[in-house]
């Protein structure tokens, strides 16, 4: 990810394209490893749309909203 954030910063459209799809490959398997399926990633995303960063973390359960 670090890459990715790099790429980001230098402005390098094309190395960022690269990094980008190391992470999500990345992602990918992780997830395959973990028995998480991409839909259930996008319904979650598609649960905090509208939502501010600060409004999602706060409706989680057991968080502390100064966190």
């Amino acid at each position: 990810a670090a890459e990715l954030v790099l790429e980001g910063v230098r402005g390098d459209k094309d190395k960022l394209t690269l990094e980008s799809a190391d992470l999500i490959y990345h992602l990918l398997v992780l997830w395959a490893d973990q028995g998480i399926e991409p839909a259930d990633v996008w319904a979650e995303l598609t649960r905090r749309e509208g939502t501010s960063g600060i409004a999602e973390k706060k409706s989680r359960p057991g968080k502390d909203p100064a966190d």
